[in-house]
C-alpha cells in the first residue's frame, strides 16, 4: 500500500505476518481486519479485531518490534498508510500524541485480555453473538461477508460446533445465513443474546 491518501485493500490482504518488522502504520478508514495467533496444530485464533477504532502496527510507535501475530483484512476497505519513522518522529515531537498512543495501546491490550477471558468462560452462542456485533460495529450495512468456516476459525472452535450454534441463532430470527453471508435482522435482540463482554466498558470502542 502506498503512503499518503487512503488506499484500498481487499478481504484476505495481509498487512503483517508473524515476525515481520513494522514499516508502516495503517489507519483504517473503512472495513475490518483481525490479528490471529497461529497455533502448533496449524489453526489460528483471533486475538484482536481492527476497525476505525484501531491502528494496525501502532505497537511499534515507541520503537522497533517484530509482529507477534498475523494481521489480515476481513473485508474490503481503505486505510491511510503512514511510514513508521515519520510517525515516531511525530510522537517524539508531540506529547499529546504520545499520550494518545499509549492510551490506545492500553485499550488494545485490554481487548486481548477480555477476549482470552471470554473464550475461557462463556458459552459459544453468546460469544458468537458478541463477535458478530463487534464485527458489525466496524462495518457499514447490516449484511456481513462471513462463512461459518471463517467464524469457527476466528472463535477457535470446530466447524461442526459453529454450524450447530449458527443454526440455533438463525432459528431465533435474529440473523439470517446465506452462503458466505450473515444478515443481522434484529440487532437489539442479538445484543440481548451476546455475553456481557460486549456491553462492558471499553468493548464498544467504535461507538
Amino acid at each position: 500500500m502506498a503512503a499518503g491518501a487512503a488506499t484500498a485493500f481487499r478481504a484476505g490482504d495481509v498487512f503483517l505476518e508473524v515476525g515481520d518488522p513494522v514499516s508502516s502504520i495503517y489507519f483504517l478508514v473503512s472495513g475490518a481486519a483481525s490479528a490471529t495467533m497461529p497455533m502448533e496444530n496449524g489453526t489460528a485464533v483471533e486475538v484482536l479485531l481492527f476497525g476505525r477504532d484501531r491502528a494496525i502496527g501502532l505497537f511499534a510507535a515507541n520503537g522497533p518490534v517484530n509482529t507477534f501475530c498475523r494481521i489480515a483484512a476481513e473485508s474490503d476497505g481503505t486505510a491511510i498508510v503512514v511510514p513508521i519513522d515519520r510517525f515516531r518522529a511525530l510522537v517524539d515531537e508531540r506529547p499529546t500524541l504520545r499520550a494518545a498512543v499509549n492510551a490506545h495501546l492500553v485499550a488494545m491490550v485490554t481487548q486481548i485480555a477480555k477476549g482470552a477471558a471470554c473464550n475461557a468462560v462463556h458459552r459459544l452462542q453468546p460469544r458468537l453473538a458478541s463477535w458478530l456485533l463487534r464485527f458489525h460495529d466496524r462495518m457499514e450495512g447490516r449484511e456481513l461477508t462471513l462463512t461459518q468456516e471463517h467464524m469457527s476459525r476466528m472463535l477457535g472452535v470446530s466447524r461442526t460446533s459453529m454450524n450447530a450454534v449458527a443454526q440455533a441463532l438463525q432459528a431465533t430470527g435474529l440473523v439470517r445465513y446465506t452462503r458466505g453471508r450473515v444478515d443481522i435482522i434484529d440487532r437489539k435482540g442479538l445484543e440481548r443474546v451476546a455475553c456481557g463482554c460486549y456491553r462492558a466498558r471499553g468493548w464498544l470502542e467504535p461507538n
